[in-house]
């Protein structure tokens, strides 16, 4: 025969299990949410940086906000320099440690010309009249 205790003992048995799911679910759905917060940040993250590089056409490599070509073909610093022009752009400018390892990591081997000149008595320049500080 069953007591009232005994009841009594089984019903709370079960509100506290059914306690115990509660919890179960409440920390499933924490965890849920904090996994999307956390999905959000990280898609926020990559989709900042990637924005801060700049889409180029096709054989173009971006860094940042800056497309660069390297060409195989083999010209002098003045036909280099005019065919940059005809692409709508300009030999390229080192401004930073970033840039000259972004450079030297694309370039390899070859060599490339720069926007960098020294007319005979004169500073070197960029092309942009910048002069040249190392």
């Amino acid at each position: 025969m069953i007591t009232p205790e005994l009841r009594d003992a089984r019903h709370g048995n079960r509100i506290c299990r059914k306690i115990h799911k509660l919890k179960k679910g409440w920390m499933l759905h924490l965890c849920m949410y904090l996994s999307l917060i956390l999905t959000i940040a990280i898609l926020a993250t990559k989709l900042s940086k990637r924005s801060q590089t700049m889409a180029c056409e096709d054989e173009w490599i971006g860094l940042r906000k800056k497309c660069f070509y390297f060409s195989s073909d083999t010209k002098n610093w003045t036909a280099s320099k005019r065919f940059c022009s005809s692409q709508g752009s300009e030999l390229a400018h080192i401004d930073t440690q970033e840039d000259m390892d972004f450079l030297r990591k694309h370039a390899g081997t070859s060599m490339h010309w720069i926007g960098l000149n020294r007319k005979q008595g004169e500073s070197w320049k960029w092309t942009n009249g910048t002069i040249f500080n190392p």
